[in-house]
């Protein structure tokens, strides 16, 4: 009994030395380069390719002219790959040490794509130097306005009340002060002086209008300087 356990362990070792000599005797090292084929069926190197052994997270990386070079142990397969080219397999065969791989070009169509925005209803007007306030086209959908006295519905900071119930004159009160100490403008111009303030708020139409900007107190004289509790100015479409 305990001599046929000696004979197994010598075979076992008789074994494992065969199968270590076996490997050391097949190492090799193998080389190659790697190239793409373009649109225009030119070949050029392919620096950087990525050369994996199958099955393994062994490989290796091509140099700046597409050259490689992998030590193995026994046959197996590499796989080679580009970014922007369809991946190729290679079996490594014995008595072969330098293999030459020419990628395709994977050319992708990307489908269509849309991109949609929304203005939100109101915002601050980062682009300027004095803090303005703007209604854009949103915004003055949801205020249902007629025309430029019935659109700042929902806005706190601006209130217009009736100075006249028979005639249906209306002004603006900015900052709890009467119309007369605001500017207003129409497209960064002074507008609705005189007797057209009463009046001129009903005849500028909803449907003109893109968007109001709101800045309060003193503003700068490159668009008026009459202005006290501040400025609306009106964008027209």
């Amino acid at each position: 009994m305990k001599t046929q356990i000696k004979i197994n362990k010598v075979i076992a070792i008789i074994m494992i030395l065969l199968v270590e000599q076996s490997t050391a005797l097949f190492a090799t090292d193998v080389r190659g380069k790697v190239s793409g084929k373009n649109t225009n069926s030119k070949v050029v190197p392919l620096p950087n390719s990525n050369i994996q052994i199958m099955g393994t997270n062994k490989g290796t990386l091509t140099n700046h002219d597409g050259y490689f070079e992998l030590t193995i142990d026994k046959p197996t397969k590499i796989i080679v790959s580009y970014i922007g080219y369809k991946k190729d397999t290679l079996e490594l065969k014995p008595g072969t040490n330098y293999y030459e791989v020419v990628l395709n070009q994977e050319l992708t169509t990307l489908n269509t794509v849309e991109v949609t925005g929304q203005k939100p209803e109101g915002m601050i007007d980062q682009s300027n130097i004095v803090k303005t306030e703007v209604i854009t086209s949103q915004g003055l959908l949801k205020a249902a306005c007629c025309n430029l006295s019935e659109s700042f519905q929902t806005n706190p900071s601006v209130d217009v009340t009736f100075t006249d119930a028979v005639t249906g004159a209306k002004q603006i009160q900015l900052l709890g002060l009467a119309q007369i100490y605001t500017q207003l403008l129409t497209e960064k111009t002074p507008n609705l002086q005189g007797i057209a303030s009463n009046y001129g708020l009903n005849y500028i139409p909803g449907p003109w209008m893109n968007a109001i900007s709101i800045s309060k107190g003193a503003a700068s004289v490159t668009t008026g300087y009459e202005s006290i509790t501040g400025q609306i100015n009106v964008d027209y479409k």
